[in-house]
């Protein structure tokens, strides 16, 4: 029996106001039983077309938190701009279609949460969006916390296996569908060549150690050895070794954290990262305002780090910079660029 389907003691779900999922009806974006959300490229002017969407931010919330608490956060007058601010500037003024996933047994979905599971949640809705007419090189993955999880899942999966049956495609198939779609439609199972980029923020530096932890943290009848889960997770989900997985990764990276992060340790990530890149000294350093960038050009991956915000506060201790990392991560696909200046307006 695999004992990570008995890993609810990881998760912290809760339901949703119907009185809000009536309020923010419109955003919906129903991928089976998952009870999504989705901020649309809009409208320009009252009779003209849709902007052109030219890409998707997928975003992958925090434990205790849900898809549409992040929507709603948006309406609530503050003097800090929050993470939905953001979201909303990509929608209006960069051609980006963001969608926010949502677990089973949050919010107004249905089932219940584990690891496996939430792998599986990732994989429907990345595959919703794929059928919705969007290459995955023009996708964006993101996740906060435990929402890296589903990101690691779907960076381990992506660019693997499927270059082979694009190649059978693009000769013998001709649909009105793109390969991508026609792929995943026959073959769910098999990966995309890969994926535009992917944002982990708040994340564990080693999920394998922290979920048999919170498994162990709770006994029950199907509980292991800490040892065992360790091993059992290396085999049945590769994905959890997230040096191996960021390692092999052939899209590019960003990663934010705090010094402060009271959940997942700082030096735990940079001892991540330094596994990532053993040839990169993390004593070379870049100062960017309100934080501490280390790369290099020939990365990939690149970490920020921020002195303060703690676990749960990153962004709003950091709004200003947080904001300007991932609008430069993310500017290649946009054809003007995302001004930052325009966006500090809009977010005052």
């Amino acid at each position: 029996m695999d004992p990570f389907q008995h890993t609810q003691g990881c998760f912290f779900p809760r339901k949703e106001d119907p009185e809000l999922l009536n309020e923010f009806q419109k955003q919906h974006f129903q991928v089976n039983h998952l009870h999504c959300f989705r901020l649309a490229v809009p409208k320009k002017g009252w009779f003209a077309r849709p902007q052109r969407c030219t890409w998707t931010l997928l975003y992958f919330h925090g434990n205790g938190e849900l898809a549409s608490s992040t929507v709603l956060s948006h309406t609530h007058k503050s003097p800090v701009p929050s993470l939905a601010t953001l979201f909303h500037f990509l929608s209006t003024f960069a051609n980006c279609d963001v969608v926010l996933a949502e677990y089973s047994g949050y919010g107004g979905s249905t089932g219940s949460p584990s690891i496996p599971q939430v792998m599986e949640d990732a994989n429907l809705v990345f595959q919703k969006v794929i059928e919705s007419g969007r290459n995955a090189e023009n996708v964006v993955v993101m996740g906060r916390s435990i929402g890296t999880v589903p990101v690691l899942s779907l960076l381990k999966r992506l660019g693997q296996r499927s270059h082979i049956i694009h190649f059978i495609f693009l000769h013998f198939i001709h649909s009105h569908i793109t390969t991508q779609q026609l792929t995943y439609r026959i073959f769910p199972h098999f990966s995309y060549p890969n994926i535009g980029g992917a944002i982990l923020t708040s994340s564990t530096a080693s999920p394998i150690t922290f979920i048999a932890k919170q498994i162990n943290r709770v006994p029950t009848e199907h509980s292991a050895s800490f040892e065992d889960l360790v091993d059992y997770a290396a085999t049945h989900y590769p994905c959890l070794d997230a040096i191996e997985t960021l390692r092999n990764a052939n899209q590019s990276i960003l990663m934010i954290h705090t010094v402060d992060d009271q959940i997942f340790p700082f030096q735990s990530i940079t001892n991540l990262y330094s596994r990532i890149h053993p040839t990169h000294a993390t004593s070379q350093q870049t100062a960017v305002t309100s934080g501490t960038c280390y790369s290099q050009q020939e990365c990939s991956c690149r970490l920020v780090v921020f002195e303060s915000g703690g676990h749960n506060y990153i962004f709003e201790m950091n709004w200003a910079e947080y904001s300007r990392q991932v609008l430069e991560f993310v500017s290649r696909f946009h054809e003007k660029g995302v001004q930052f200046e325009r966006y500090l307006e809009c977010a005052r």
